[in-house]
């Protein structure tokens, strides 16, 4: 009983989150160039008012084995880009409790292909538990594997956490190749949404590997917020985009001030970047 007591304590204490939009909590996407989630940690526990990490290439979590894992009730959705299917887990992720002196956190884990680098993992530490688990398949538009150059096509997913029903944050890392898939997979996420979110507020945090001027948006559903900053050498690839099916949660959250901003407390070949929501009144 106390373990159950436990994991809802964080649910519990972040109602007043449930209930709002994707742009009231702040965040932080960072790609980490391998494992560096003491980091994270750490970040977290000193920074009170940051809800998550949405972390690329995050290492092989599982060999470094931080904290314990946990089987909370949680729904497993993968979604083809058309369509959604309720599933189970087939190794496509794991969820660990890592306690800090005074924070609770929880890391969703999403391993890379056993046939690649592990470093290509994908993780959000959070302080709160989700209500469900995305997992969008990987798309691309490659008509052949580019072998020659000895980097062949991995997977490379969008997954994300709901908390509540609407609040829906993504996390993926695009392939560093032009013409990438970030479009088809812009395009997926807003099929999905029309269909089984109509009302959810969503926020995609990523490596994107296209800078801004590139991804093409609706401006009655969508926004992309950058920093004014380079984020790897002299681009800016590193960002957040933020919608909703639903045209008038799209305009309520768009009215909200927020800011994008480098982190620098999170270092590797990228800069981190914070998604900052005006303080509360």
């Amino acid at each position: 009983m106390n373990r159950v007591l436990s994991l809802l304590i964080p649910v519990l204490l972040n109602q007043n989150l449930v209930s709002s939009d994707v742009t009231d909590y702040r965040i932080t996407t960072w790609n980490s160039e391998g494992y560096k989630l003491d980091k994270v940690f750490d970040l977290l526990d000193k920074d009170k008012s940051l809800n998550l990490v949405l972390v690329q290439e995050c290492g092989n979590i599982a060999d470094k084995n931080p904290g314990s894992i946990i089987n909370p009730p949680v729904q497993f959705i993968m979604i083809d880009g058309e369509n959604e299917y309720d599933s189970a887990n087939d190794g496509n992720y794991e969820i660990r409790e890592y306690r800090t002196r005074s924070t609770q956190l929880f890391i969703y884990y999403f391993p890379a292909p056993k046939s690649v680098n592990q470093q290509f993992g994908l993780a959000i530490v959070t302080k709160q538990l989700a209500s469900e688990i995305l997992y969008f398949a990987s798309l691309h538009n490659h008509r052949e594997i580019i072998d020659r150059k000895e980097r062949s096509f991995i997977n490379r997913p969008i997954v994300g956490l709901v908390f509540g029903t609407n609040d829906i944050f993504l996390n993926f890392h695009a392939e560093p190749t032009r013409n990438n898939e970030v479009l088809l997979q812009l395009n997926a996420i807003k099929t999905y949404m029309s269909r089984y979110k109509p009302n959810a507020s969503w926020m995609l945090g990523a490596d994107f590997n296209r800078e801004p001027g590139d991804v093409t948006l609706d401006p009655h559903h969508e926004r992309l917020i950058h920093p004014s900053q380079n984020t790897r050498r002299n681009r800016i690839i590193d960002y957040f985009i933020y919608g909703s099916a639903n045209r008038n949660v799209f305009a309520r959250m768009a009215k909200k001030p927020h800011t994008t901003t480098i982190n620098a407390k999170l270092v590797s070949d990228h800069k981190a970047v914070d998604f900052n929501p005006a303080p509360r009144g």
